[in-house]
């Protein structure tokens, strides 16, 4: 099976997927043991602040690299709206590389596709315990940070995690927490409580609707 790159929001990665495989490298700075993550090693460390660039001059060149050594087209999977159309055709525009997008609605969608074989992916956007099957199952290749080295621009806190500890094959694109929306125009005596979906007494007991996603569903139901 093809191996594939975990998505970025360093524009650069695309870059990667893109070329042809090359040796992959630890970033160039300095490591230590992190205190956030048992197990994980702390963040490369910025040696500079991130610098501005402009598209049409140095800026453009830096972000794609090699032009003669890029695919004319990448394929991305990844969920419903988490990259801006307008991204993708910026970078098309730029280094001449078309991203084809496919999506899916949950991990375990996503864990199916790549086992069955029947597409090949070269940047995906899994969840933090989804990269740890994937690695466990030899579907993922190393980053070249030769090529990504604005991974050392990163807050040290979102890098060297304990699903890729020595951040061989992911770098950072989202985070956030759960949480419950309510349209007050119908619901007038809001709760500051998962209790009003999940209390048999609450009146919106049984008319909610959330991510299929047993980890959402399961901590939800633990805070009430």
């Amino acid at each position: 099976m093809k191996k594939i790159l975990i998505y970025t929001i360093i524009i650069s990665s695309m870059i990667l997927a893109a070329c042809g495989s090359g040796t992959a490298t630890e970033p160039s700075v300095a490591t230590e043991p992190a205190a956030t993550e048992p197990g994980a090693t702390e963040a490369p460390q910025a040696t500079e602040e991130p610098q501005a660039t402009t598209p049409a001059t140095g800026g453009e060149a830096e972000r794609c690299g090699d032009k003669s050594q890029l695919a004319g087209e990448i394929f991305l999977y990844t969920w419903v709206e988490y990259i801006d159309p307008a991204i993708k055709d910026q970078f098309e525009a730029e280094c001449g590389v078309k991203v084809t997008e496919t999506n899916f609605d949950s991990n375990e969608t996503l864990l199916a596709t790549l086992q069955a074989g029947g597409a090949d992916y070269d940047i995906i956007v899994p969840s933090d315990y989804m990269v740890q099957v994937l690695i466990s199952e030899g579907m993922l290749m190393e980053l070249d940070y030769n090529v990504i080295s604005n991974i050392q621009n990163m807050e040290k806190l979102n890098v060297n995690q304990y699903f890729d500890p020595e951040q061989k094959y992911t770098v950072p694109w989202f985070w956030g927490t759960s949480g419950f929306a309510v349209d007050t125009n119908v619901v007038t005596d809001v709760k500051d409580s998962w209790s009003m979906m999940f209390d048999p007494s609450s009146p919106y007991c049984g008319k909610i609707s959330m991510l299929d996603d047993e980890r959402e569903t399961i901590g939800a139901a633990s805070c009430i």
